[in-house]
């Protein structure tokens, strides 16, 4: 119970925008694995990485959430979400919140020779450069970037 308590005392403590997002992250990450399931990849991929003009009177991204403020919170959505949170997954919802406010995203996936067998990993850059996920990226062969809007 105090567990529970805790957990609503710190989503409490974060800033309105901040609950939003991490809102909507957690219900993306629900909507992103029923959709993986039953959809093709790229239209999964072209509904997450979807960049919407910003609003009159939004210059994009508010000043006050940084890109790793976001990644953040999506971490945190991960976690306590009913689905697995896979490095792909959280690619994608990063991908769909940043598109929101108008930030365009490339997803790139990679892979790399492990025990005799191959890993992938995911993450996210913007012109050229890692946005999300880049921990472990330098030991992961890009395959093709994926764009949005490249077939």
């Amino acid at each position: 119970m105090t567990y529970r308590l805790d957990l609503l005392r710190n989503f409490c403590r974060l800033a309105p925008l901040e609950r939003r997002l991490l809102a909507q992250a957690w219900l993306a990450f629900h909507l992103i694995d029923v959709a993986l399931r039953l959809l093709p990849f790229d239209t999964v991929r072209a509904w997450c990485h979807v960049v919407r003009p910003p609003r009159p009177g939004h210059a994009g991204m508010p000043s006050s959430l940084s890109v790793t403020r976001c990644a953040w919170l999506v971490g945190v959505a991960g976690r306590y979400s009913l689905v697995n949170a896979t490095c792909l997954k959280e690619a994608l919802v990063m991908a769909r919140l940043l598109g929101g406010w108008g930030t365009a995203t490339a997803l790139r996936i990679g892979v790399a020779r492990s025990d005799g067998g191959l890993t992938a990993h995911a993450w996210l850059e913007q012109d050229g450069r890692i946005v999300f996920n880049p921990a472990t990226t330098a030991a992961y062969a890009p395959l093709h970037p994926c764009r949005h809007g490249a077939s």
